[in-house]
């Protein structure tokens, strides 16, 4: 039978997303791994990849459209099926399309409008010559670079940045790392991958027997799992770059500094600096972790959350101190490996 291809769930409050790009038309060959199509959500915008074999026979889901989770928005004939009879088969389908545009007013509300012609206007004595107007003070609405400043790109700041360019505001997010944050980057999502990787080696190593599989001698690449965390963090920051071009939202690459009001000065990595200004600023810096009083951080034997999720080799042993979800999630990890 053909192979359908839904839209996933790419998140767990995702209830919709919307189809930015098919990279495939109807007709072409797809295989599993193959980049199908864009799919933009409420945080970023991902690429779907296909997990069949086959020719893409009918898409069911035109660019721009909203999809609810879990429906049908492409068909892949496989092996010995005929494309035509397939798409012939789902073309019955209602696929799934952008709401339609709101109807016309009825013809009588135009008619109500256009009823009766107002009276012509007396003519108003000619008033007295008004003082001519002062100079317009700088820092009034209108003589800044920016409608908006927003310092930090991480869930709360690229998500306001978004949305004011979404209504066609100037806007400027200031981030001195990478889009996304330390969410995006060095928390949340990274840690959901390692979580994924040590429930399927514990899973394999501890429960493969329950489904009548047996293993012997199996071993994991640690710099493998770690680099896939990686893989999908910075594939989704590349998505929210993607997401500030489509809504015309500038970014840039340093560190803020308000120095008076509505002025913003910047400075890069390079050394370089220059100043803003704008007519709101948000500020959207976060949080970062705190070193105990006289055990500061050294990324070796200290360490934070951060060098936590990117070391070089799997540690003997180690301890945790928080138990909060960061604090949870690497203690699951590390000990789902063999950790101490």
């Amino acid at each position: 039978m053909p192979g359908e291809i839904s839209m996933p769930q790419l998140s767990d409050t995702m209830s919709e997303g919307t189809v930015v790009k098919w990279h495939k038309k109807e007709g072409d060959k797809v295989k599993e791994g193959d980049k199908v199509a864009d799919i933009e959500t409420d945080k970023a915008v991902m690429e779907m990849e296909s997990f069949e074999n086959g020719t893409l026979a009918a898409v069911l889901a035109e660019e721009g459209a909203k999809v609810k989770v879990g429906s049908v928005i492409a068909v892949v004939a496989r092996a010995g099926e005929d494309p035509a009879t397939v798409k012939k088969t789902y073309a019955s389908g209602t696929p799934a399309a952008p709401p339609p545009a709101a109807a016309p007013p009825p013809a009588a509300a135009l008619v109500a409008v256009k009823a009766e012609p107002p009276p012509a206007a007396k003519p108003a004595p000619a008033p007295a010559a008004p003082p001519a107007p002062a100079a317009t003070p700088a820092g009034k609405p209108g003589n800044y670079q920016f409608d908006l400043v927003v310092i930090g790109g991480g869930p709360a700041g690229y998500a306001a940045a978004i949305r004011a360019g979404q209504l066609k505001k100037r806007v400027l997010c200031i981030e001195k790392e990478k889009l996304g944050g330390t969410c995006l980057n060095w928390g949340c999502i990274p840690t959901k991958a390692l979580l994924e990787n040590g429930a399927l080696v514990r899973k394999l190593r501890d429960h493969a027997g329950d489904f009548g599989i047996t293993i012997t001698g199996m071993q994991f690449d640690f710099s493998k799992i770690i680099a896939r965390s990686r893989g999908i963090a910075d594939k989704l920051s590349k998505g929210i770059a993607h997401l500030f071009r489509k809504y015309e939202v500038k970014s840039e690459v340093g560190v803020a500094t308000i120095t008076a009001p509505h002025k913003v000065s910047i400075q890069t990595k390079d050394g370089a600096a220059r100043e803003v200004t704008a007519d709101h600023i948000i500020i959207a810096t976060g949080a970062r972790s705190r070193s105990l009083p006289g055990i500061d951080f050294d990324g070796k034997t200290v360490i934070s959350s951060r060098e936590a999720m990117t070391l070089a080799t799997l540690p003997k042993s180690m301890a945790i101190i928080g138990a909060g979800a960061i604090g949870c999630e690497f203690a699951d990890f590390y000990s789902s490996l063999g950790a101490k």
